[in-house]
């Protein structure tokens, strides 16, 4: 699905005050590292949204980090979802998992996540009420007290960071919210229905970065992980976390005889056949396979593996005919593969892609204009460089400012002729990239007024005076002009609702 994005408040959900000599952003979208002016900069856009979870179904991000910058503290979130067009003011609460992992994916090398924090721990100070929803438009930022180890994530020593958001409500018939037939719920024909946000895509796809943990039969029974673009999901989640780089982390075991001590160490190993659970030993866990004869037995093990032709679900071996019709790479519906891709290329829609264009013009926001004065436009992409130039057509664009390698700020003159165009940019090193029917330049509408032709005409009428006024202007003030449509901007101004210092409640460790 497509959406028309219109976020609308930046939230800050915790708030406490941090070293800033060693932050660092981790993201894989395009936009700014500000969270602020990348709400700005996403307003108004059409991005792909993926409303469909299951409960217990997650979506995340894998980042990887040079040997240098550990261990590596972890700040907080940033994240943005997307809101059902129909009814914006839903809301829904998550897991946030933490991993740590050595492996490349898109499988974790464990079953449970190093921590976890469900949003319903959050504790909102200004109302006194534990728990902060997520909703969907809105920019929200978590910053983890670092002062108290109980309210943040342990450090990470090694291997990859993966940030995980897990649906924990069940879903709902959202159809209507969401206009489209995909959010009924009929459990009978095996349609789960929508959560009440949906996952946000930017508009570029990063190789082995976004993973989806989802059920292979729909809406239950085996999970399993994948990378987004082996399912066709096209971009990247926009959701980054903040670093510390600098290594700095005291450990704290107090109460605890095994686990984490927060700093990427340990506070000690369990005897026997023990089990660390919140850091506590208990007894050893009991792998139960009862009417099992496949699937996870509780304690990481496996019931069983089935045979040739068949796939586990809902821990039975069930036939299933393996399909690769068309398909070069990706899942065959049976627990097996339909091909690997070659080194460089990624699977999308069960389709070996290469690598990307150096350069690539993905968005023009605006993408309309009126023909009679100068428009502002962010050009959004991929492979920019300082001293490129861009052209509508044959008609140069002007104040050209290149703010980043994915986002370049021009100027469409005024005096072009009505029409659509595409734009192409130009790199100093003559790589290009261009977007047909990037931006549509109109003529103004002639403005009607009650005594007779517009400002444009000989005859009499309001003159120059009218033929700007604000939108709500004429209405207010009693004037005879009535205002033709306003140019679209592409962008809503952006509002921030701020919240006060926060805590965690209590943490979750697994």
């Amino acid at each position: 699905m497509r959406h028309r994005l219109m976020l609308t408040m930046l939230a800050t959900l915790l708030v406490a005050p941090v070293a800033e000599a060693e932050v660092k952003l981790l993201k894989h979208d395009q936009f700014d590292d500000n969270l602020g002016l990348a709400v700005a900069q996403i307003n108004g856009k059409s991005l792909s949204v993926q409303p469909v979870f299951a409960q217990g179904e997650a979506f995340g991000m894998v980042f990887k980090l040079s040997p240098g910058e550990y261990p590596v503290s972890i700040l907080g979130l940033q994240l943005v979802m997307a809101a059902p067009p129909n009814d914006t003011n839903l809301k829904t609460h998550m897991a946030i998992e933490f991993y740590y992992d050595g492996s490349e994916g898109p499988v974790p090398d464990k079953a449970e996540p190093d921590w976890v924090i469900d949003t319903t721990d959050l504790f909102d100070p200004n109302t006194g009420a534990t728990g902060v929803s997520i909703q969907g438009g809105m920019g929200i930022q978590i910053d983890f007290d670092t002062s108290d180890p109980a309210n943040h994530p342990p450090a990470i020593s090694s291997g990859n960071l993966w940030i995980v958001m897990r649906y924990i409500l069940p879903t709902n018939d959202l159809q209507d919210q969401w206009g489209t037939l995909t959010c009924m719920k009929n459990l009978d024909m095996n349609i789960c229905g929508c959560q009440n946000t949906g996952l946000l895509l930017d508009e570029a796809t990063t190789p082995n970065a976004g993973v989806i943990n989802y059920y292979t039969a729909g809406c239950g029974g085996t999970q399993a992980w994948t990378w987004l673009s082996s399912l066709g999901v096209n971009g990247d989640p926009i959701l980054r976390v903040k670093v510390d780089t600098a290594g700095v982390c005291t450990p704290d075991c107090t109460g605890k005889d095994c686990g984490t001590d927060g700093c990427g160490g340990d506070c000690g190993d369990c005897t026997g056949n023990d089990t660390c659970v919140n850091g506590v030993c208990t007894g050893p866990c009991v792998p139960d396979c009862t009417q099992k004869e496949c699937g996870n037995d509780g304690c990481n093990g496996s019931c069983g593996q089935c045979g040739v032709g068949q796939a586990c679900k809902n821990g039975k071996c069930e036939d299933c005919t393996p399909d690769c019709t068309g398909m070069q790479c990706g899942s065959d519906g049976c627990d097996g593969t339909c091909g690997n891709c070659a080194a460089g290329e990624t699977c999308q829609a069960g389709q070996c892609v290469g690598p990307s264009p150096d350069v690539e013009v993905l968005d023009v926001s605006p993408d309309s204009g009126y023909n009679d004065v100068e428009t502002p436009v962010s050009i959004v992409g991929k492979g920019f460089k300082a001293g490129l130039t861009a052209k509508l057509g044959a008609q140069d664009l002007g104040s050209i400012q290149v703010t980043g390698d994915a986002l370049v700020e021009a100027v469409v003159p005024a005096g072009m002729a009505a029409g659509t165009y595409m734009l192409v940019v130009v790199n100093s090193d003559q790589t290009t990239g261009f977007l047909g029917d990037a931006f549509e330049v109109k003529d103004r509408p002639a403005v009607i007024t009650d005594d007779g032709p517009g400002p444009t005409d000989e005859g009499p009428g309001c003159g120059d005076a009218c033929a700007e006024p604000a939108p709500d202007e004429a209405a207010a003030t009693g004037g005879d002009c009535s205002q033709g449509p306003s140019p679209s901007h592409g962008a809503l101004v952006l509002l921030f609702a701020l919240l006060a210092a926060g805590l965690l409640a209590r943490r979750r460790p697994v």
